[in-house]
């Protein structure tokens, strides 16, 4: 993060790809174009707000261009596990599939998350909780 433009808010994006593609049917493996949608509703949420969007994934094939077409200051993690662990809990807001690894990164500094559940529903402010309120669902 110090590397990167100053912001006011930094959102942690974990994109989790491999084994998801077959987990509970895919349930929870969505495209890029998903994950575009709900940057933009994240940007929507915080007009006057400058961002920086922090991608941590296990795609090594991920189109990093079409994140930053969305969003200019969008930078892909190229650390070890532990180091996006980090990384995301680093972050202000946590967007991210149903997964415990965001779960503890919202856990390690109480950062708020979002699940995406459903593709189609639209991201609101109240789609973010806290780990205390998603803990006894996981």
């Amino acid at each position: 993060m110090n590397t990167h433009p100053q912001a006011d808010i930094n959102l942690g994006l974990h994109i989790r790809r491999g084994d998801y593609i077959r987990w509970q049917g895919g349930k929870y493996f969505f495209s890029d174009e998903v994950y575009h949608r709900i940057i933009k509703d994240f940007i929507a949420l915080h007009p006057n707000e400058t961002i920086n969007i922090y991608i941590c994934t296990n795609d090594n094939a991920l189109n990093i261009d079409g994140f930053t077409a969305v969003h200019p200051t969008t930078f892909l993690s190229e650390g070890s596990a532990i180091e996006d662990l980090q990384l995301l809990a680093s972050c202000d807001y946590l967007i991210g599939v149903k997964s415990t690894f965001s779960l503890w990164a919202s856990f390690y500094r109480r950062v708020p998350l979002y699940w995406i559940m459903d593709k189609d529903v639209p991201l609101t402010a109240q789609s973010f909780v806290y780990f205390d309120d998603v803990f006894t669902t996981v």
